[in-house]
């Protein structure tokens, strides 16, 4: 049996897969090749997310609302991130492009994923997803504080 931490930081990883099926499903048939980055690092970026939200994740609906939005933006910049550096990695980016040139456009994309969220008008869909994945994720784990 687990104990009520140890089962957060699993239902944070398993939440983690579960936000990188979603991207899986908004994605278009032909850019399905770019996911297998994120979805092997999904549930390392469902523990970071867990551990910045753990302090305030049983608080007040409003803090819990306005922490699910940072928490948000941060995963989907580190999507971003991750799926830059895996297309360099699979050799899908420009041939011949250095590291420091993969980081640099890595780091381009983790901001456009997390302002691309804002400007398509998807945080109205994912926001409150997160709020009550943010809402399950305390409930089921009340007393691992």
């Amino acid at each position: 049996m687990t104990t009520t931490k140890s089962r957060y930081w699993l239902l944070s990883a398993l939440s983690g897969l579960g936000w990188a099926l979603l991207l899986l499903a908004l994605f278009r048939p032909h850019e399905l090749r770019l996911c297998w980055g994120p979805l092997i690092v999904s549930p390392f970026i469902g523990l970071i997310i867990g551990a910045l939200a753990r302090p305030w994740i049983r608080t007040h609906f409003i803090w819990l609302a306005y922490g699910a939005l940072f928490n948000l933006h941060l995963a989907s910049a580190l999507f971003g991130f991750a799926t830059s550096l895996y297309s360099w990695c699979a050799g899908q980016g420009i041939r011949g492009e250095s590291f420091g040139s993969a980081l640099h456009g890595a780091w381009q994309a983790s901001l456009l994923c997390s302002f691309g969220i804002d400007i398509s008008l998807l945080v109205f869909f994912l926001w409150p997803v997160a709020i009550a994945n943010h809402f399950w994720l305390g409930y089921f784990t009340a007393e691992s504080r």
